[in-house]
């Protein structure tokens, strides 16, 4: 070895230079990342008040893994703790949430140049396509041909189809095994419709049962508080690889499906599905054009409406009351069991379907279950500087609503954790009725408000309104271990519908968990006695 080559102590001195310099670094861009939401001087000279828990420490406190175990319990501790405004960190993200009231109207007031939701969630997205395939804002393309008059009527045909062949095989799965998977069996319904509606019934025949494990899955994973903080460029994690595997997937089925198409355009020229509206209307250039485009419409369409489908039928399964009057106020419209059957063989569907739009029971439990167990949070990238009452938010903050929290606010709702559909009714009880100084509309806010509201609402709604309104018609339901016969609030003579089976007891989305919930459906003899 020559006396200028460099020795071992050397080289270890080097590495631990090395390694000082890295932890100031990484102290500096934890001191930066802790102000980051700290506000300087307000640019509009009123006085700027710092989000409580993150001028300090405590900002670490509440964190993602308190969180994902106990979301309702955390959201409501930290605003007791930290008032209507506080931060969470979440892996390299900071999230401020707000609670109060007036919250929804801000967060769906403001323009895409203040608050962008596409910004915020292009992160997350990626991961399962890229956003820049898309040839216009991919919110945009939410309901794309649905709107169309034609495509309209065949959706509302995949709807009674699909949803007269799932609940028969509720309805078999419960004589053959006492119930049936609630909450899976409510994501079934939703991406056999998309699969009908977008690819057709041979497809959907054979890839119909894959097709609903694969978009589930990606439901579990993006849901998953881990696999969300985690970063695209870390493909070496379990939650990324699991992604990419299932993405590829889900390409290579669609993929074989499209290149049939294209290549024998003649066989599938008068189609009505979603897919050849795309071929026809866009004639993308990539093949990765359609497949993301197809998967946009499973993503956006399916797991919100799925979620809050399956815990309307959760709350509904556990009163036999609420079934009764349900089933009474649809007989009043003339709505029965065989209006099903009718519909298809004469070609009135959709006439059927806003029939069942008209039902304010079926609004108000959809309404209340969306209240109580509201979908997976949204959240806004603060474009620029932005004032909230005392707050002022820098450029760059993500920003979310505390939904749990503010739907169950005992001023805005009185009885907060009673489910009472009526409550959304115009003949609501006086005890449970939002009082006038509070718009209802602007502070329950399900869908979205004015130009943010949700483009797929209508079609979301009749798929649920659909499923329940079958549900009920057809059968007794009732959730396994459940009784349907709850006991009398003495005090407000409704009953008291607690869930006492412990996959009911959660807040946020359906229960990706390995312990199932039971739905039992039993045929009614008299059904058409209604």
């Amino acid at each position: 070895m020559s006396s200028e080559s460099p020795s071992h102590f050397n080289l270890l001195a080097d590495a631990r230079y090395m390694v000082a310099f890295g932890l100031v670094c990484a102290l500096v861009l934890l001191g930066s990342f802790r102000q980051t939401l700290q506000r300087r001087a307000s640019t509009d000279g009123q006085k700027a008040v710092p989000i409580s828990n993150v001028a300090s420490r405590s900002w670490y406190e509440p964190s993602a893994f308190a969180f994902a175990k106990h979301p309702y319990v955390w959201l409501f501790d930290a605003q007791l703790r930290y008032g209507d405004v506080f931060g969470m960190g979440l892996g390299f993200f900071r999230v401020i949430w707000l609670t109060g009231p007036e919250a929804p109207e801000f967060i769906f007031g403001a323009d895409e140049d203040t608050l962008s939701f596409h910004k915020a969630i292009e992160p997350n997205i990626s991961k399962l396509f890229p956003v820049r395939h898309l040839k216009q804002p991919w919110i945009n393309y939410l309901v794309g041909g649905m709107t169309h008059r034609k495509h309209g009527k065949h959706f509302a045909q995949c709807v009674l189809d699909i949803t007269e062949s799932e609940t028969a095989r509720w309805a078999r799965d419960t004589e053959k095994t006492g119930s049936t998977d609630l909450f899976q069996g409510s994501f079934d319904v939703m991406t056999l419709i998309i699969s009908k509606y977008a690819f057709g019934d041979e497809f959907t025949d054979k890839h119909g049962a894959e097709i609903c494990y694969l978009i589930f899955q990606f439901d579990a994973l993006l849901g998953d508080i881990g696999v969300m903080a985690t970063p695209d460029w870390a493909f070496w994690t379990k939650g990324n690889r699991k992604l990419k595997a299932h993405r590829q997937r889900f390409y290579e089925i669609t993929n074989t499906e499209l290149q049939r198409r294209l290549r024998h355009p003649e066989l599938y020229k008068d189609c009505e599905d979603y897919l050849q509206y795309l071929i026809k209307k866009d004639n993308l250039e990539r093949v990765s054009d359609y497949m993301t485009h197809i998967l946009v419409i499973y993503f956006a369409s399916t797991i919100n409406t799925s979620t809050t489908l399956g815990w309307a039928a959760a709350q509904m399964a556990q009163s036999k009351r609420v079934q009764a009057k349900l089933r009474s106020e649809l007989a009043s419209l003339g709505v029965t069991a065989q209006s099903f059957t009718d519909a298809k063989l004469n070609g009135t569907e959709e006439e059927l379907l806003s029939t069942l739009e008209n039902c304010s029971y079926l609004h108000g439990i959809t309404h209340e279950s969306m209240r109580l167990r509201p979908s997976p949070f949204l959240v806004q990238k603060a474009m620029k500087d932005i004032r909230y009452g005392e707050h002022v938010f820098e450029k760059g903050a993500l920003l979310t609503l505390a939904l749990p929290v503010i739907n169950r606010n005992p001023i805005v709702f009185p009885c907060p954790d009673e489910f009472v559909p009526e409550r959304f009714m115009d003949d609501a009880p006086a005890d449970v009725r939002t009082p006038a100084d509070f718009n209802l509309h602007s502070v329950f806010v399900p869908w979205g408000l004015g130009r943010r509201r949700c483009k797929g609402e209508k079609l979301a709604a009749m798929t649920i309104h659909t499923t329940l309104a079958r549900m009920v018609l057809c059968n007794e339901v009732s959730i396994e271990g459940e009784t349907t016969e709850p006991p009398i609030n003495p005090l407000t003579g409704r009953e008291n519908i607690v869930p006492i089976a412990p996959q009911l007891d959660k807040i946020f989305g359906p229960p990706h968990s390995e312990e199932r919930c039971g739905l039992r459906l039993v045929p009614r003899a008299d059904q058409e006695s209604d």
